[in-house]
């Protein structure tokens, strides 16, 4: 009966959520970051994956005398577990660090690190764009970062692309 297919559709698909949400907090996301009740509103794969990059970079950032290679590998495990790219999930962090109406210096001089770990040429270059136009809008502009803009502009897969950056 279609009744029954549909509750065991939705059944199944509330176990896969549960599943990913207990993935994440084992990862380290934190307990309220994400519930059972708002994770398709919230797109929650999309969104754990999101808060694991950030954590793994703001872990990163504060200890340079480890190179985090352990938690950097987890969190490509969660991402391949909920069937993402892990150049997806760095670039959804990267459009939320972007995102602010306030600009970061500090952030700005981070961009490397996130293209640093990318594969795929048009999301080392969406990145890299994105900040380049955040320190448009600050007064203080990292030399990295058109240091970056430099090295990326032979990954522009077009020419619009290339003359963007």
């Amino acid at each position: 009966n279609t009744h029954d297919k549909t509750f065991i559709s939705i059944l199944n698909k509330k176990v896969r959520n549960a599943k990913i949400i207990k993935k994440a907090r084992g990862i380290g996301l934190p307990f309220d970051a994400l519930k059972l009740e708002t994770f398709d509103d919230i797109d929650g794969s999309n969104y754990a994956a999101k808060e694991l990059v950030r954590l793994y970079f703001t872990n990163s950032w504060s200890d340079y005398l480890s190179d985090h290679v352990n938690q950097r590998q987890i969190v490509k495990e969660f991402c391949r577990f909920i069937n993402m790219p892990f150049d997806h999930a760095i670039h959804l962090f990267a459009k939320d660090l972007c995102s602010s109406e306030v600009v970061d210096p500090s952030i700005l001089a981070r961009a490397h690190d996130l293209v640093s770990l990318c594969s795929k040429p048009e999301i080392k270059c969406d990145i890299t764009l994105r900040f380049l136009q955040q320190a448009q809008l600050s007064s203080t502009k990292p030399a990295s970062l058109k240091l970056l803009a430099n090295e990326v502009i032979h990954w522009a897969t077009n020419e619009e692309l290339r003359s963007k950056l």
